[in-house]
């Protein structure tokens, strides 16, 4: 049966979505889900946290700070993510933008392309990550992350402000 109302998902890794309870089923018994599921996990662990760790790593350019972040589609790797102080990387790295952005004003540089803030909005918090209907369009935003984002520290709203206007 195929339905793009009702989502059925995993919740442990949150990795795997079904149009019906009784396809989840299968999946689960015979489709090897049910044995798979550990590896999942273990998966989810590995790219939250190594992404964290890319985008808190000040040696890399800024560019590949923020290569991966789609490893962060799945919502298990999200979560493991925040967990590992995702957010908090988020205000420093908008923190960091508003900064070169001044200093760049001051210089006298043009518009800096490369900007975390919009990697992070383009990436984490674009919606229909995993579209179910066969469309890859982006145009939407993942509210609840940036929710979630916003109320995780008194820092965080500012930040990204101040990093949006930089930007302008």
């Amino acid at each position: 049966p195929k339905t793009t109302l009702v989502i059925y998902g995993i919740l442990i890794g949150k990795c795997a979505f079904y149009c019906s309870s009784a396809c989840q089923k299968v999946a689960w018994k015979v489709g090897g889900h049910k044995q798979a599921c550990p590896q999942y996990e273990e998966q989810c662990q590995a790219l939250g946290k190594q992404t964290v760790a890319d985008m808190s790593d000040d040696t890399r350019p800024p560019v590949l700070r923020m290569q991966n972040l789609e490893r962060l589609d799945n919502e298990g790797a999200y979560k493991v993510a925040v967990e590992n102080g995702l957010h908090d990387t988020i205000v420093k790295l908008c923190k960091d933008d508003t900064d070169r952005a001044l200093t760049r004003f001051r210089d006298g540089h043009v518009y800096d392309k490369t900007s975390y803030a919009h990697f992070v909005m383009m990436t984490l918090w674009r919606g229909q990550r995993n579209s179910r209907a066969g469309s890859f369009s982006y145009g939407k935003c993942d509210g609840t992350r940036v929710k979630k984002f916003i109320r995780s520290s008194p820092d965080a709203f500012p930040a990204l402000w101040e990093a949006c206007l930089a930007l302008v």
